[in-house]
This record gives C-alpha cells, structure tokens and sequence, in this order.
C-alpha cells in the first residue's frame, strides 16, 4: 500500500507539483474600456479599469492587466483580447491572462 501512494507521488501528481502552465482554454473577446481608472480593493488596493464586453452593459472592475496594453487616460478603448484560462494556480491569483491583439478604436473622451 505505502508503496502505490509513494509511486502515486512521484508520478500521478507531478503536473501539481510542477504546474504545466499550457491553456485550459484561449478565447477571443470584445472589450470596451472607459476612460479613467478607479481605485479598488483585489488581493490589496490597486487601480482597476473600468471594461464592458458590451455597449449596453454598466461598467465593472477589471482586476487583471492585459498583456501588451498601454492605458492612457482620457481615451475610451475598443479592445480585440485573447483571454486564457489556466490551471493549477493559487488561491488569490487569477485564473485568466488576458493579451491584447489589436486596439480597434481609441478616442478622446471628454
């Protein structure tokens, strides 16, 4: 018996131990971002974007950074993102990495 559980650690959880940090699934996405960023509470206080995956939705907060996007206040963003779901990560992380691939609009916001 002892002899599965220690072959069962060496080899059945060894993609727990040293995480394979592959995709779980990669989808494309639509994001609309306003103009300024606000404060917000995540794992601590941060400053967080405010997105909509849709023209009619109210704003949320976004917690995560999107790989390759350069926010400039004062300008509202149209933004072709990959969003990537990954495994096995901590408790407190998130479980997305969002990279953009195309900034399809930006204009002056006032």
């Amino acid at each position: 018996m002892l002899l599965w559980i220690a072959l069962g650690s060496l080899f059945g959880c060894d993609s727990l131990a040293n995480p394979d940090v592959k995709p779980f699934s990669v989808v494309r996405k639509t994001l609309y971002v306003g103009p300024e960023q606000v404060d917000c509470v995540g794992v601590g206080p941060q400053k967080c974007l405010l997105v909509r995956e849709k023209t009619t939705e109210e704003w949320t907060y976004f917690y995560d950074t999107i790989l390759g996007f350069h926010f400039q206040p004062g300008y509202r963003y149209t933004l072709d993102v990959k969003r990537e779901t990954l495994r096995y990560l901590p408790e407190d992380a998130s479980p997305y990495v969002w990279t953009l691939r195309k900034v399809t609009r930006k204009e002056p916001f006032q």
